[in-house]
């Protein structure tokens, strides 16, 4: 919080302490500070200048919620004050209040609109809350006013990139880095575009530039491995990838008061719980650990999202699955799911890649089996789209419209949970689709269900981990920035054997890719 806010507005009775109190505020001495802001405050309760300064000292001092009652209270002597509007912005922003921080900045920019920060804020939290384009025209906007100001630039890459916009990010990010040399978060933007068109080195050198610059810059040291894990650079990247605590995505740390299991220490006789700590298809995929740990001896409690825990008693070696939140047990060892990977010291090449490590139940698939009997045309599951909160969804997921010549030709079975409104309508017009979604209860129904098919089609979602645990036939389409564990310029997967990959070769171009799955699909008809 720059110097400037710290101006006062006419003086007062208490001008001497209220004096002294911004003088000792701007020399950092804010212990002594707040003790004289707040005996202004006693002689004077409605003193505008004392509370909006003791709010923005708050602030700063990390304690966000007693800063935001202060700011709101100056507010309230003084509604069109523009510098409390935006400290208040601040301190929302601080505690991650998004939405309401938007609010509080537009109205700063609405009171002061040569206000470069303001704006420039207004697109960051916009940014937050998914709305790129709207952030575009802000941070525009506030290099408009300040083309100097090299923050605005810097988001500007941000809001580019997630247009799909990645050479107008990078020469967005480079003159904020020409600006502010020191900047570690446009280091971290121009890595994070030159990393989503495949740049891995170039993305790299400037990811450890911003980490250098920055040590604690969580969303770099993330992102760095993330770009590890891209390039195929395992053993350093699992490492990297321990800062996912701290990073951007902020994942819960359960069992922080527990020993840990880190590979180091012998597991035989022991107790180990491992954890589901992201999404549902993080945990089918790095569930494979378990059956090696208790290869060595070791008993398996496994703790997992509740739609799993059916399907995933069918893991070799494991003694118990319970569900998130549910009581586990004594145990003497624990390890996040995630983290086996670098406990296990995995590489590349040694990929622990043995499938079909999870079974469908027997009596399920007999019953999807007599419930849809053979019609003489190949059986495809589709899940072309994921969770619409998902952050990265806008890029991965698809229309079912526009497999509409592909499902001409097959006997379909719709896999994916959710559907947008688009595709509700192509169903209504579809009947030959089968729609199961009321009748997939869990995981286990739709393993069932993927036994009896001869290939799944899907976008990056648990649906394909589970065809991948499965060892059943997947057709994976990905975006032109696909996320980390499906790697660049290849066709399969280490993950998952027999699993092919169509990836778009240019951002947001999908015509490409579903042109290619018909033909290929043509060609699998040809041949059977």
């Amino acid at each position: 919080m720059s110097n400037q806010n710290l101006r006062l507005s006419s003086t007062s009775a208490c001008a001497t302490d209220l004096g002294e109190a911004v003088r000792r505020h701007q020399q950092g001495d804010f212990a002594t500070a707040e003790a004289l802001y707040r005996r202004v405050l006693v002689g004077a309760p409605d003193h505008f200048d004392a509370c909006h300064m003791l709010g923005v000292l708050q602030i700063q001092r990390g304690q966000a919620a007693a800063g935001i009652d202060l700011l709101q209270r100056a507010l309230r002597l003084r509604p069109e004050a523009p510098p409390a509007w935006f400290n208040l912005g601040l301190g929302l922003q601080q505690i991650e209040r998004h939405t309401d921080a938007l609010a509080a900045f537009e109205r700063a920019a609405e009171l002061t609109p040569a206000n470069a920060e303001a704006q420039r804020n207004c697109g960051r939290e916009l940014l937050e809350l998914g709305q790129a384009s709207r952030a575009l025209a802000h941070l525009d906007h506030a290099i408009a006013l300040r083309p100097q100001l090299a923050e605005a630039h810097s988001d500007r890459s941000d809001a580019l990139r997630a247009l799909n916009r990645h050479a107008e990010a990078d020469d967005s990010a480079t003159r904020a880095i020409a600006l502010q040399p020191a900047m570690a978060e446009a280091w971290c933007n121009r890595g994070l575009a030159r990393m989503e068109v495949g740049r891995l080195d170039a993305a790299l050198a400037d990811l450890a530039r911003a980490c250098q610059l920055m040590p604690s810059l969580a969303n770099a040291q993330w992102n760095m491995a993330l770009c590890l894990l891209l390039a195929g650079q395992f053993e350093a990247g699992w490492r990297q990838f321990e800062w996912r605590w701290l990073g951007p995505q902020r994942h819960a740390v359960q069992y922080a008061d527990r020993p840990r299991w880190d590979g180091s220490q012998p597991v035989a006789g022991k107790t180990i719980l491992l954890h589901a700590e992201q999404g549902l298809g993080d945990a089918i995929q790095f569930c494979r650990y378990a059956p090696l740990l208790a290869e060595r001896g070791a008993h398996i409690v496994l703790q997992v999202h509740p739609p799993l825990v059916s399907l995933l008693r069918s893991l070799q070696g494991v003694d118990r699955v319970v569900s998130l939140g549910q009581e586990t047990g004594a145990f003497d060892l624990h390890c996040p799911l995630l983290s086996l990977p670098l406990a296990f010291g995995t590489r590349l090449d040694a990929v622990p890649a043995h499938t079909p490590y999870l079974a469908p139940d027997a009596e399920r698939v007999q019953a999807w089996k007599r419930l849809f009997p053979p019609t003489g045309m190949m059986r495809i599951g589709v899940a072309v789209s994921g969770s619409p909160t998902h952050r990265d969804d806008a890029r991965r997921s698809i229309e079912l419209g526009r497999f509409a010549a592909l499902f001409e030709a097959a006997d379909v079975f719709l896999l994916q949970p959710q559907c947008r409104e688009a595709d509700e309508t192509f169903l209504r017009t579809a009947p030959a689709i089968r729609d199961l979604r009321r009748q997939l209860a869990d995981f286990a129904d739709t393993a069932a269900l993927m036994q009896t098919l001869d290939l799944v089609i899907s976008v990056d979602t648990s649906v394909a981990h589970l065809a991948g645990a499965l060892h059943k036939p997947l057709w994976l389409l990905l975006p032109y920035a696909p996320d980390w564990r499906w790697m660049r310029g290849r066709d399969d997967s280490p993950w998952y054997p027999g699993t092919r990959l169509f990836r778009q070769e240019e951002p947001g171009n999908w015509e490409d890719v579903i042109s290619r799955v018909i033909d290929a699909f043509g060609r699998e008809q040809g041949s059977a």
